[in-house]
């Protein structure tokens, strides 16, 4: 059926542009709601992370992991060469 998935195809299509339409009438009304500096805002902090991620400004590159084999948390308390140390009694 050729013309059965034409029409389907069309419907898909008229679907998207639907969404599309609906979508942009949503950010209009809410361009319309900002105040001027809230449009600056946005606008700029938009135009931050594009060029962060173009790596243009921003943190430095990450430094790669040390993986060395560390020891185990409180592996220090469980030694039997290293006593724990003998406190004085608190002043009475």
């Amino acid at each position: 059926m050729v013309f059965g998935e034409d029409t389907d195809s069309k419907n898909v299509l008229a679907a998207e542009f639907a969404a599309i339409k609906e979508r942009s009438r949503w950010r209009l009304n809410r361009l319309r709601c900002m105040t001027i500096p809230e449009i600056s805002h946005r606008v700029f902090r938009m135009l931050a992370m594009h060029v962060e991620r173009a790596g243009l400004i921003g943190s430095p590159r990450i430094p790669v992991p040390d993986l060395a084999p560390t020891p185990p948390a409180g592996s220090m308390l469980r030694r039997k060469s290293m006593p724990l140390p003998i406190l004085p009694p608190p002043p009475a």
